[in-house]
């Protein structure tokens, strides 16, 4: 058995046969992540992003999107009892998505999309350019981060890395003829109390509109703020 310490102390990567993943269930030989205690957990420092979309290479794409798959199945699906139809959607494949690992370990996701209707708000989710009357919108959803690494500051540099991420392929656009006037974030209106005054003071962002439910039968609020 062949160990090999990183440099961040909160986790040990072990080479060994038949030694099973916590985090994707795989059993045989290669990496697997212990997670060696909750007290000594990855900090924020040790946290990094992978932005992908359908503009990747094939197989890069198919190796992210798994990991993405991976953390969005354990938070959702198992842990949110949403059926596994319903959290994975038509979106994904024009969404922008956000993996965020510490080393090789994927700890959270998140996906980002741009939508076309009036005030930005309405049931259009196409992906092209803007017409000269319309109103186009970066929706944020689907945020996920697996149970051991909550309440450590992830989720807000998640936040962070999103709007970085929406910022420059903004302005990667604009000489194509499209235009994003402004960023949403959809969350549970269960998950308001934790997120609102977070989204307020980082963000900018303000609740527009009432609660919906979502194609997940998820009780859900927008809370939007203008591109600067």
């Amino acid at each position: 058995m062949t160990h090999h310490l990183h440099s961040y102390k909160s986790l040990l990567t072990i080479s060994v046969q038949a030694q099973k993943c916590p985090v994707c269930g795989h059993r045989g030989k290669g990496k697997t992540y212990l997670l060696v205690a909750k007290t000594t957990a990855p900090s924020c420092a040790t946290l990094h992003f992978e932005s992908f979309d359908q503009r990747h290479e094939a197989q890069a794409f198919k190796s992210l999107w798994a990991l993405a798959r991976i953390v969005r199945n354990r938070v959702f699906v198992e842990e949110g009892r949403i059926a596994a139809e319903l959290e994975f959607d038509v979106n994904d494949r024009s969404s922008r998505h956000v993996l965020g690992l510490v080393g090789d370990a994927p700890v959270l996701c998140a996906r980002w999309r741009v939508e076309f209707g009036e005030g930005g708000s309405g049931g259009g989710q196409q992906q092209g350019k803007g017409s000269g009357g319309g109103c186009s919108i970066a929706v944020i959803d689907r945020l996920a981060v697996l149970e051991p690494y909550r309440g450590r500051g992830f989720s807000s540099h998640t936040l962070k890395f999103l709007l970085e991420d929406v910022d420059c392929m903004a302005r990667e656009m604009q000489p194509q003829g499209w235009t994003i006037g402004a960023v949403a974030v959809t969350l549970p209106e269960k998950m308001l109390p934790f997120w609102g005054e977070k989204l307020r003071s980082q963000g900018g962002f303000e609740v527009v509109g009432g609660s919906y439910t979502d194609e997940r039968n998820q009780l859900m609020l927008r809370m939007v703020r203008l591109m600067s």
